[in-house]
């Protein structure tokens, strides 16, 4: 948001999407973190098997598009 400030950019929108699209960027980081270590320990197959599991889960549904502390813990 500092950046935002910064670039004279810090407009209502921008600052209340900005927190999300960080966290988004997060997300991704660690789902392709979770296919790379899956697949170096149990194989291609059995990954696959876990990530649906993974993206599938309510509980992981409801708290990951939070941009809460719960999000980013759960994420790291």
């Amino acid at each position: 948001m500092w950046i935002l400030k910064t670039l004279g950019l810090d407009s209502n929108l921008a600052i209340r999407l900005c927190p999300y699209l960080v966290h988004s960027v997060l997300v991704i980081i660690s789902d392709a973190y979770f296919w790379k270590i899956g697949k170096a320990t149990v194989g291609k197959h059995a990954t696959m098997v876990a990530l649906i599991f993974y993206l599938s889960n309510r509980v992981q549904n409801s708290l990951i598009n939070r941009c809460f502390t719960n999000g980013i813990e759960e994420i790291l």
